[in-house]
């Protein structure tokens, strides 16, 4: 019974809400007084008049009102059910008391009753906008699924907030047919919506227990029962309905904080409210207040829908699909059209005023109309960019995809940059949400490069991949008795990754938002992709093969160093020291002690650049005995500053040895290229991270920003080509910086991990 009740509830709930919204519509346009006049805020001021000054009204723009014939108004605001103009008749004098530069006047004010002017004014206002939310609320109840807790409230949200605009929005001013208690009551309920919804949305913080919740909704609904009753005070809506406001948008900061995956749809959210309140309130702070009320209000008309759309869009991105990107677009040009409206509307007036002569409104038109054109010309793709990249999560557009991934792979030369750009870009840009990447070798799968949102017991294994090709490049359709579809129920798209005839790996495609659907113009588009990574993993395994041969051959090479230098010091030094010894005769001996310590220290100096003995105790020593080396260097004037704090840190040989080289090599390059008199070395080596700067003040050159490894081959660079290649061959990061005529940097970055 109470299934078939909740069924009756939810069929009838959208018509209800219709109902309501007509119904105030009909008060808003046939039964609130045609009085001449508009009204508004604490004071009662008046700021629209619709009778013309030629009829001698005796009414001014913001007169304060104090006093409809018997009724003050101070009372009419105290009592939601008391109307003024009941009973009175089109052409009827009414008796008005207005207060006007400190000083009360008695006018006599002839009511109007319809007038054309009057109902233009109605026609072009804000009527229509509770319709938006009501469409937007049906929309979330016909198409969000599943229907959880977000689903009812994101409901209860959209038609609260249109029922409540629809009776204050016009008939509320007026306290006609309960407008103004309708009003305050759906605005008390919706104080705890808007609390439970953003504690819940994009995704619960936490399970709260019921009871909570039923605490606030109850305290809510007396309130709105007070209002009925008309014992709640004047302003104590208001400041519950800000106080919700601020802790949503404190949620709403908390969910951005804890839930990384849902920050796109909170940035959204966020951007909306913006475009919502923003331009409105930018306006009414730089335009004159002649001009402020009727364009801000109208403004608001155009932005305020897109906050509903925002959280509806939020909700349902996932299960638009191929619309998603559609979607997208109508966002960007939106705002866009807001911004660029925005701009022109504070522009426009201001130009206006400042350009006063004849002609002027034509010319100002033109001038608007050719940096218009220009602006849309010049920014508006890259804003779309903007908005879809930084707003909405598509990394790259699907138009753009295959370039985009073709201009990028050719960098990536390591699996890991592979997997990263094939997770940040490739599979948000697609809307695809469970991956798997296989590499083969021949009939073995090797490893799994990326695995998202698939448990390791639901990857296929060596045995499946005969039945993977069969079913290669094909859509397989879900719940299907074949043996793929029921031993693998997440899998969608086979495509396999070929490097000539060779099988090299399996890019297997799940779930895809809405409907894990692949369309054959986006399977031939996700072939080319495939095709593509093929090539990538091909480059990448030769690069590894070539880094393997280049890292053997440095370790050879610094092998040979290290056994020659152990050589020169054991066997030459200590044959020269012997042969010294022989030496009887001192005349001799004093002729050949000059040559001796001539060639011992040229020795020393051979034994320390094949292999720094220092280095056995520390880098910190190593790079100090190198400093000191280039210090006495003669004829090079150069002054060589280190700032190293001295530490008992010590790491793998290979390691030390590499970031020896690099300082070298760096510091050399200083000596020979740049001109510069001072040598900076400094940073700090810490028990896990090794972080070390080179840097000068000299001539610098031109450093291409795409410069990579091939590229300082070609232009002889080879110091720098050494110090990139010792830099990977130990996962160290190394950043090289310069600018002509403003010196040089080479900062190296290991870290244990």
């Amino acid at each position: 019974m109470k299934k078939s009740l909740r069924q009756i509830m939810e069929s009838t709930l959208p018509w209800v809400c219709l109902v309501i919204l007509i119904t105030y519509t009909y008060v808003f346009f046939l039964q609130v007084p045609y009085a001449g006049f508009l009204f508004s805020g604490p004071r009662s001021e008046i700021y629209l008049i619709h009778t013309s000054p030629s009829q001698g009204t005796g009414l001014q723009l913001g007169d304060e009102i104090l006093q409809v014939n018997a009724i003050r108004m101070e009372v009419f605001r105290m009592n939601h059910y008391l109307s003024l103009f009941e009973g009175v008749q089109p052409g009827d004098n009414v008796r008005i008391i207005v207060q006007r530069n400190a000083e009360e006047l008695t006018i006599l004010w002839s009511f109007p009753g319809f007038t054309s002017s009057e109902l233009v004014e109605r026609i072009i206002s804000q009527w229509w906008l509770p319709y938006i939310f009501w469409l937007v609320g049906t929309a979330s109840f016909l198409l969000i699924r599943p229907r959880d807790a977000r689903w009812i409230l994101l409901v209860a949200f959209n038609y609260l907030t249109a029922i409540w605009l629809a009776a204050g929005s016009g008939p509320s001013a007026w306290h006609v047919w309960g407008s103004r208690v309708v009003f305050r009551a759906a605005v008390w309920l919706s104080v705890p919506v808007l609390l439970h919804l953003h504690w819940v949305f994009p995704s619960p913080l936490k399970q709260l227990r019921p009871f909570i919740w039923r605490v606030f909704y109850s305290i809510a609904i007396v309130f709105a029962i007070g209002e009925i009753l008309n014992i709640i005070s004047r302003d104590a809506y208001q400041w519950a309905f800000l106080m919700a406001m601020v802790v949503s948008i404190l949620l709403l900061f908390l969910h951005y904080q804890l839930n990384k995956e849902e920050r796109v749809s909170i940035r959204l959210i966020f951007i909306a409210a913006t475009i919502a309140f923003g331009p409105p309130i930018v306006l009414g702070v730089a335009l004159p207040e002649s001009v402020v009320s009727t364009l801000v209000r109208g403004f608001s008309i155009v932005t305020l829908p897109i906050l509903p759309a925002a959280y509806f869009y939020s909700a349902y991105r996932r299960q638009l699909g191929g619309l998603e990107l559609r979607a997208n677009r109508l966002i960007s040009i939106y705002l866009f059209m807001v911004i660029l409206g925005t701009g022109l509307l504070i522009l426009i007036p201001l130009a206006q005023t400042s350009l006063n002569f004849p002609g002027s409104p034509s010319i100002i038109s033109l001038i608007a109309a050719i940096i218009t054109a220009i602006i849309v010309i010049t920014l508006f793709a890259p804003f779309q960019r903007f908005v879809e990249n930084r707003i909405l999560g598509i990394p790259i557009p699907p138009t753009q995809l295959i370039q985009d991934y073709s201009a990028q792979i050719t960098t990536s030369l390591s699996l890991s940059r592979l997997t990263s750009l094939m997770r940040e870009k490739i599979l948000p840009s697609l809307l695809i949400r469970t991956s798997a990447l296989l590499l083969v070798d021949e009939t073995r799968i090797k490893s799994t490069l990326i695995n998202e949102g698939i448990l390791d017991e639901q990857i296929p294994q060596d045995v499946h991949i005969p039945l993977l090709l069969d079913r290669a490049n094909q859509y397989l359709y879900p719940q299907s008795e074949e043996d793929l579809s029921s031993s693998f129920p997440w899998l969608r798209l086979v495509l396999p990754l070929y490097s000539g005839e060779e099988l090299t790996g399996l890019w297997l495609l799940g779930q895809r938002d809405p409907d894990d659907f692949y369309s054959q113009a986006e399977i031939d588009l996700l072939k080319s992709l495939a095709n593509q990574t093929a090539i990538a993993l091909t480059n990448i395994r030769q690069a590894e093969r070539l880094r393997a041969l280049y890292q053997t051959n440095i370790e050879r090479h610094e092998g040979e160093r290290t056994r020659l230098a152990y050589d020169l010091h054991d066997v030459v030094l200590n044959k020269l020291a012997l042969m010294f010894t022989f030496v009887e005769d001192d005349a001799v001996a004093e002729k050949i002690q000059s040559q001796y310590t001539e060639v011992t220290d040229q020795l020393r100096q051979i034994i320390q650049d094949l292999h720094p003995t220092t280095l056995d105790h520390g880098l910190p020593y190593a790079i100090r005995e190198l400093s000191d080396g280039f210090s006495n260097r003669q004829g090079t004037g150069l002054s060589v500053q280190v700032d190293i704090p001295p530490t008992d840190a010590r790491f793998d040989p290979t390691v030390e040895l590499h970031v020896f080289r690099i300082i070298e090599q760096a510091s050399e390059n200083v000596l020979r290229h740049s001109q510069s008199d001072i040598l900076k070395i400094y940073g700090k080596i810490k028990p896990d991270r090794i972080h070390i700067t080179v840097a000068d003040e000299g001539d610098g050159f031109e450093l291409d920003p795409g410069f990579d490894l091939v590229n300082l081959l070609e232009n002889k660079h080879f110091g720098l080509a050494g110090m990139i290649e010792r830099a990977a061959l130990i996962d160290a990061e190394l950043d090289i910086r310069s600018e002509p005529h403003r010196g040089t940097s080479v900062t190296v970055l290991w870290s244990q991990t």
